[in-house]
């Protein structure tokens, strides 16, 4: 059964806010025009090796999704200390930056902009795949058990608190892994400062318990946070970069009392450096802290107005958690009405799973795939319920291939 297509006019056009192109630093020499504000939102799916090389295959999986706006490509870690999920990939080496290229090359063949999000995941490793003690803001273990190799969970280590002089090693490999990303071709880098992994550590005070320059104040938990996206700056201009935040998130045992005040500081930032995206898990679908107010889209509106309004907004605004196409449209349409205009775009997740055309079932009120169930979204070196997945017409495509 197939839904009526949302906002079309008499002559057949859709005129869905979601479906409207949209200009990340309109104005700049580095300004990305998308095609829509589907975003495609960074997906854990463990499909690289052992070794954390990117395979070959994913290539399908990415072109063919790449009728999304922009693409965050799953999470990537920055280095083998900050790499703890079995068969997700790496940036660190040149074996994976060569198989990275072919698979940014073919996806990019659509028009698509391809972003690549660094990450370090923190306490929330197991030395089973880090091959060493993991690490954090603090010596605060997770209570539950965590994933660690083939995705056996085993009893969370207590981290080895880093030391001033282990932090600046770590903001290093955030830069060269952002060298690394442009070497393979990406057109830009998120950083993962969200869903509790190492950054989202520092910055919450529920896991930093540290007296020094990275503790106490929310100052200096955002210290850190400055620093790699100093870091970064050296090796991309600062429309190309997004960072990502959860301020509602419970996942990973997160959620402060100050959460509310402590990501305020950390929008005024951010939007202040002026950078092309900040992504906002505002959604409350993947549990809630109920610690504080959750940090809402039109607050984070509210504060890039606040903070650029002076010299032109410059950055834009991705929600993500939990989204539909009607309350995209009407998250975007609601912004639309604000002045100064600070630009929406939408990233979704789970439903391009199984909807690698999700753009065109949005356009045209396809019904959509359901998602599969959670234990289906990791399948190591394998195809299967990765990249075999139909379209609309039942086919399933093999997209830019040359």
């Amino acid at each position: 059964m197939s839904a009526e297509p949302q906002n079309m006019t008499n002559s057949g056009k859709n005129t869905s806010p979601l479906l409207m192109p949209v200009k990340i630093a309109e104005g700049t020499e580095n300004e990305v025009t998308t095609t829509n504000r589907v975003f495609m939102a960074p997906m854990t799916r463990g499909r690289s090796t052992e070794n954390h090389v990117p395979q070959d295959f994913m290539a399908d999986y990415y072109s063919q999704r790449s009728t999304a706006g922009l693409i965050f490509a799953e999470a990537t870690g920055i280095s083998q200390q900050g790499l703890g999920w079995w068969c997700a990939p790496g940036i660190w080496s040149d074996e994976q930056v060569e198989a990275w290229k072919p698979i940014v090359k073919r996806t990019k063949l659509s028009g698509t902009s391809f972003y690549l999000q660094l990450w370090h995941m923190g306490r929330q490793g197991h030395s089973d795949v880090m091959k060493e003690t993991p690490v954090s803001a603090s010596e605060k273990p997770m209570s539950a058990p965590i994933p660690a190799k083939n995705h056996e969970r085993k009893e969370a280590e207590t981290p080895h608190a880093l030391t001033k002089e282990e932090i600046a090693g770590v903001v290093k490999d955030y830069g060269k892994a952002a060298r690394n990303a442009k070497e393979a071709g990406f057109d830009g880098v998120e950083i993962h400062a969200a869903n509790g992994y190492l950054i989202d550590q520092f910055i919450q005070s529920c896991t930093n318990e540290r007296t020094d320059d990275y503790g106490g104040s929310i100052e200096n938990r955002l210290r850190f946070l400055r620093e790699v996206l100093d870091e970064v700056l050296t090796v991309f201009p600062k429309e190309r970069i997004s960072v990502r935040l959860s301020p509602n998130g419970a996942f990973a045992e997160m959620g402060s009392e100050d959460n509310l005040e402590t990501f305020k500081e950390a929008f005024k930032y951010l939007a202040g450096k002026r950078i092309g995206m900040i992504h906002l898990m505002d959604g409350l679908d993947w549990g809630f802290h109920e610690k504080c107010d959750p940090f809402t889209a039109t607050l984070g509106r509210e504060i890039i107005r606040e903070t650029q309004k002076d010299e032109g907004i410059a950055t834009i605004l991705v929600c993500n958690a939990g989204y539909t196409h009607e309350s995209a449209d009407l998250l975007i349409k609601v912004a639309n009405g604000e002045s100064p205009l600070v630009e929406q775009a939408v990233a979704f997740g789970r439903p391009f799973i199984a909807n690698p055309d999700l753009v065109d079932r949005f356009r045209n009120g396809w019904e959509l795939a359901p998602t599969p169930g959670q234990k289906e979204w990791w399948g190591n070196n394998v195809k299967e319920g990765y990249s075999d997945y139909p379209n609309h017409e039942g086919e399933v495509a093999h997209k830019n291939e040359e």
